[in-house]
């Protein structure tokens, strides 16, 4: 399990950040959007669709809503800030979830694998929610990488989220003890999130300084904010999961499940990242 994990990690990463360092704006909007298709795609399956065929209507709305806001500068800003507030509303939603409010939603919410009944409250908000998610992230990607600094600000935010789930992995395997969540996830150990959040901050401020990105208080607080940001989005695909009852998002990248699987973090980060890097440099719009 570790090496598959390793393997896709080493193959997937390189290939990712020389699309970040070598493509144009233009090519790497496109390139964003084919990587995240794969993610949707899966999205679109726990939220209860079932058609392959409606799963790729679902992407490719997704893909004309990123080119309209492309077309539509007046439209940036809002819709990172709508982005940020639907994560707002997750990170809510993973502390009721796991507080046990919802277990009466769900037939048996200690039980992945069965399959969840698809209701039109799960398929409109998840449906929607899954459209705004990815968008916003694109939207977040492209715009950091046609700023001034845009490939390390991206390669920054990447090894962060990376970080996080990588620290949150290890650490919680070797030294996991305390859960976290049981009904959200019942192998996360907050041992677990500790080490996540703790590399998140080593690289978030140990990459600031070795690109020169500014001062390294700012960049000491962003790192932790968006590391428990990223364990968030983690989390919060975990919920997705169980109200769909799906044990992972997909099984493309061994070692990983799904795409989604993968993604979850970096999604969370992205739009927070290029949101507040907007609000310092509002030329990017």
């Amino acid at each position: 399990m570790l090496k598959r994990r390793l393997a896709t990690a080493f193959v997937l990463a390189p290939a990712v950040l020389a699309g970040v360092v070598f493509l144009p704006n233009q090519l790497f909007a496109l390139f964003v959007f084919l990587l995240g298709a794969f993610g949707l795609y899966e999205w679109a399956g726990l939220a209860g669709i079932a058609s392959a065929r409606t799963r790729i209507i679902y992407v490719l709305l997704a893909g004309v809503c990123m080119y309209a806001s492309w077309l539509l500068p007046e439209w940036r800003m809002p819709l990172l800030v709508a982005t940020c507030i639907f994560w707002l509303f997750a990170c809510v939603l993973v502390v009721l979830w796991a507080a046990g409010r919802f277990d009466r939603y769900v037939s048996s919410p200690g039980d992945m694998g069965a399959q969840a009944p698809v209701t039109l409250l799960r398929l409109t908000w998840m449906a929607a929610g899954g459209i705004l998610i990815f968008v916003g992230a694109w939207l977040g990607l492209v715009l950091l990488q046609a700023s001034e600094n845009g490939y390390w600000l991206i390669i920054w935010a990447f090894a962060l989220a990376w970080s996080v789930d990588t620290g949150a992995y290890f650490a919680g395997r070797t030294l996991g003890r305390i859960k976290l969540a049981q009904r959200v996830s019942p192998g996360k150990t907050w041992e677990g999130v500790a080490g996540g959040i703790s590399a998140g901050l080593a690289v978030g401020v140990g990459l600031a300084w070795a690109f020169d990105l500014g001062s390294l208080a700012e960049w000491t607080f962003m790192a932790l904010a968006l590391s428990v940001v990223a364990v968030f989005g983690d989390l919060f695909e975990s919920v997705v999961k169980r109200a769909s009852g799906a044990k992972d998002s997909g099984t493309l990248l061994p070692g990983h499940g799904g795409v989604l699987d993968r993604i979850d973090s970096t999604i969370a980060v992205v739009p927070i990242f290029a949101l507040l890097t907007l609000c310092r440099d509002t030329t990017l719009l």
